[in-house]
């Protein structure tokens, strides 16, 4: 049974289903958190990204002890949005919802040795992704970068941009962020399941909006402020070829990625997922036995189009 929507209210819309099966004492809530801040531009994505990996430091002490007890938690830039995952005991989600919302909420200025800490980590990805990634997923981001808009950093941004942008942010531009990423307002969508009942959804719904001041929702596209922008593009008809050079320029492997694109709709993704299970022991028997050195990857993706993608990557071996 899929999750049923229990309201929409102001700025808020409940997703909700109540374990039936294994009656556990467990439950996982999730919730999307929309601000047109997240994405204004390249320097306001990389302060949210490292605000909510600094609340995640500060938290380490008492996520140690959550992690004892059966619970767990996470926040993250992801999705266009700012996802916080909650988990474990259903009748203590409330207790780890209300830490973890006071401390985004009451740290106004982020400790030294906590955003040195996040900043020379964040770097470092930032530099592997940027200079160091495998051609395949150099090829992987490319297409990100190509077909999605509003569901990653703001485009046509690319790790490297982001790389040149992270030394202009300073930890005094963390100061009071959280009240700044809500200004404008903000939408949240939420997921509830497990042992929850739709008055526990609705009540650890409304203890985030109390908890992080979000007043103020935003409305639909013809109003502003509005909810930020989402959309992935249609191939066009027939086919493009697009070559990349690689970022690391002494890695001497490469990658080949087509991508075929069809209608969204029940029987094209049945039939897709068909082929994906005949053509998968075939192209193993066949790239992976008979031709040394080359991998296979083949996938189902079924988002707002649906698309099959076959992937050869060469890797040369002295």
């Amino acid at each position: 049974v899929v999750p049923q929507l229990l309201s929409v209210e102001s700025g808020v819309s409940i997703f909700h289903r109540q374990d039936d099966l294994f009656k556990q004492p467990k439950a996982q809530v999730t919730f999307y958190i929309y601000s047109p801040y997240f994405h204004q531009d390249v320097s306001s994505y990389l302060k949210t990204a490292l605000w909510s990996n600094c609340v995640e430091e500060a938290l380490q002490d008492y996520a140690y002890d959550a992690q004892i007890a059966g619970m767990g938690y996470s926040i993250q830039l992801s999705g266009g949005c700012l996802k916080m995952a909650l988990s474990g005991f259903n009748d203590k989600l409330h207790v780890l919802l209300e830490a973890v919302t006071d401390k985004m909420v009451s740290m106004t200025s982020v400790p030294e040795h906590i955003f040195g800490i996040i900043l020379d980590t964040f770097g470092d990805d930032l530099r592997n992704q940027a200079y160091h990634s495998q051609p395949i997923s150099q090829a992987q981001m490319r297409f990100q970068d190509l077909l999605n808009r509003g569901s990653s950093f703001p485009a046509p941004g690319t790790a490297l941009e982001l790389l040149e942008t992270l030394p202009k942010v300073q930890r005094n531009d963390l100061d009071n962020l959280c009240q700044s990423l809500f200004v404008d307002g903000a939408h949240v969508e939420v997921l509830a399941l497990g042992n929850l009942t739709s008055n526990d959804a609705k009540q650890l719904s409304n203890k985030l909006v109390t908890g992080l001041k979000l007043t103020k929702p935003l409305k639909s596209a013809l109003a502003m402020p509005c909810l930020p922008y989402r959309a992935e593009a249609a191939f066009p008809t027939g086919s493009t070829l697009w070559e990349l050079d690689s970022a690391d320029v002494d890695d001497p492997n490469h990658a080949v990625m087509m991508k075929l694109q069809l209608p969204e709709g029940l029987e094209d993704e049945m039939h897709v997922m068909l082929l994906d299970k005949l053509l998968g022991a075939k192209f193993f028997e066949i790239l992976r036995t008979q031709y040394f050195g080359f991998e296979k990857m083949e996938g189902l993706e079924a988002e707002v189009v649906l698309g099959l993608f076959f992937v050869h990557r060469h890797v040369c071996v002295d």
